[in-house]
């Protein structure tokens, strides 16, 4: 037959080579099967190794803010004992009054017991 009284689809054989890649198709339909289920497996394979590759980077995260915390904190001990010294000393002088003007105000008599019980309450106050 002559290429010029041909038609498209009689000179590249459309028909025919579509039949042929139907054919191929279904006559090695296990190999399909094959390469969908490898295909289903690297996919998964690859998406559990990116799910732990986002976990760790946010466990890392996650330790180091722990750690910058420990930090800070062992930072502020210093001051934090500074005041409870400045505080205890506080403290103590309030205390030594309280138990000096309850012992006056325990052997004090008469008048001066009135004296001694409001001593008492302004060393409390």
């Amino acid at each position: 037959m002559n290429v010029q009284n041909q038609t498209f689809s009689e000179a590249t054989n459309l028909f025919g080579r579509s039949v042929d890649f139907t054919n191929f198709f279904l006559d090695n339909w296990p190999l399909w099967i094959l390469v969908l289920a490898a295909a289903w497996l690297f996919l998964t394979v690859r998406a559990k190794h990116q799910l732990l590759g986002e976990l760790d980077e946010r466990c890392e995260a996650a330790f180091g803010d722990i750690d910058a915390l420990l930090v800070e904190r062992d930072a502020l001990i210093p001051n934090l004992v500074e005041a409870v010294k400045g505080f205890a000393g506080q403290e103590h002088k309030v205390l030594k009054d309280v138990i000096d003007a309850r012992a006056r105000a325990t052997s004090a008599t008469g008048g001066a017991r009135l004296d001694a019980a409001t001593q008492v309450g302004q060393a409390l106050a």
